[in-house]
């Protein structure tokens, strides 16, 4: 499974990418905490709208970012982020919903696919995880917000499932990679979440001994590469970015970190086409 990533800079905004993405007929990334007009403690990029600053300043980081990448921000798509496994088609009819004020957001729903190259997918984190799905024969992709729930309920094999009841993906064609989110050394959950994950997927190295008996360190992106490869995505064509949110103060937002109102949102982006910027 490939790990390797790029943290690329364009006009002081961060961004990190998947190497094994690269190559594709896409535009992918999440971002960093660089580049935005957000103050302390939630200095720089916020893109959560539930954060404690005028929605003004932030609507100004989306267009930042949208400007250094490329990306049209009038063509976004943001899941409702539920915490949940739906997974919802979206077209160029959806953008704006969930970043403009006044527009309906979606149904809950925490993942969207699209074959529409006028629509960009869009979600948010701030130690949960991004699920990048791209079909390039179909010209398919998919994107999911995944913490530990979306990760059990195997929210990545429902963006596989909905890709091929909408356009006709089989996962032996697809490629899958995992952004960046808190690590399996310092994502602490409860005993009994823990073994949730290792009878799921049956794997015992999912979870680590934690000085309280009552926990343990739980590995949410292996699970998740795991779940992928189970579903039928080829080795080769699962990967990751093994960026930690909760060790890498400098460069990610963590909600586990620094607690609610101190802490900003990440966000991923996916889209058809080839970066032309």
């Amino acid at each position: 499974m490939n790990g390797d990533y790029t943290l690329t800079m364009r006009d002081g905004v961060g961004v990190v990418t998947c190497d094994m993405l690269s190559p594709l007929p896409v535009r992918h990334g999440f971002t960093t905490r660089l580049g935005g007009f957000s103050d302390a403690p939630i200095d720089a990029l916020n893109l959560g709208f539930n954060r404690p600053e005028p929605r003004a300043v932030i609507e100004s980081n989306y267009k930042k970012l949208c400007g250094a990448y490329g990306v049209d921000y009038n063509k976004l798509v943001l899941v409702s982020y539920v915490h949940g496994t739906d997974v919802l088609e979206v077209t160029k009819k959806d953008c704006g919903r969930g970043i403009k004020d006044g527009l309906t957001p979606l149904p809950d729903c925490d993942g969207i696919i699209t074959q529409d190259p006028d629509v960009v997918l869009f979600t948010l984190h701030a130690d949960c995880s991004a699920f990048f799905v791209v079909d390039p024969v179909h010209n398919a992709i998919g994107l999911a917000h995944a913490g530990w729930r979306g990760t059990l309920g195997r929210i990545g094999e429902k963006l596989i499932r909905k890709m091929h009841e909408c356009y006709g993906s089989v996962p032996c064609d697809m490629y899958a990679a995992v952004g960046p989110c808190i690590c399996g050394d310092c994502y602490e959950v409860s005993r009994d979440v823990g073994e949730l994950f290792t009878a799921e997927f049956n794997d015992e190295r999912l979870i680590k001994p934690h000085p309280n008996d009552e926990k343990v360190y739980l590995d949410i992106r292996t699970a998740a590469e795991n779940a992928f490869i189970q579903a039928g995505v080829p080795r080769e064509n699962v990967g990751h970015i093994p960026c930690c949110t909760f060790e890498n103060e400098d460069l990610f937002y963590s909600y586990r970190r620094n607690g609610r109102g101190k802490t900003g949102a990440m966000g991923a982006f996916l889209a058809l086409g080839k970066d032309k910027s």
